[in-house]
């Protein structure tokens, strides 16, 4: 009988430290999960609204230039939510440009952060791109700093 509670108080245990370990994720283990489990993706990445890459990760052999993806993108998504305020529409979620051949999706995760992801149309969806950014944005959330 002490065994068996002895085992269950482990069990309990180990499931409470794999909750914590699970909380503790860093911001670079996120956007590394995203980019190894996203087809077509040619850059991932958190920034702030300034324009600043927090994390970023592009694949071998991408091209893309992050730093100026994110100074873009910030204009893009400051000017959407400034938008979307004026017009007494809620707050910013998330914003798709689509060009010929690619997506570009930012998703608000703070009023001071968003995720930014550019896939290739022809090795993904749109509906996975987004299921993908609002999977990991919760994820992103937690390991973000807070500020008070």
């Amino acid at each position: 009988m002490a065994v068996e509670e002895d085992n269950k108080e482990t069990e309990e245990t180990e499931e409470v430290e794999e909750t914590e370990e699970t909380e503790k994720r860093s911001i670079g283990d996120v956007v590394n999960e995203i980019a190894s489990t996203t087809d077509g993706l040619l850059g991932v990445g958190i920034m702030d609204m300034e324009g600043v890459p927090v994390a970023v990760v592009t694949p071998p052999g991408a091209t893309l230039n992050a730093e100026l993806a994110a100074a873009q993108l910030a204009v893009v998504v400051r000017l959407c939510s400034l938008t979307a305020d004026k017009l007494k529409l809620g707050d910013f979620d998330e914003n798709l440009i689509t060009t010929a051949s690619k997506y570009i999706l930012t998703k608000a995760l703070t009023s001071d952060f968003y995720l930014a992801m550019i896939l290739s149309k022809e090795s993904t969806t749109l509906g996975m791109a987004r299921l993908v950014a609002r999977e990991h944005a919760a994820q992103v959330y937690q390991a973000l700093p807070k500020f008070e």
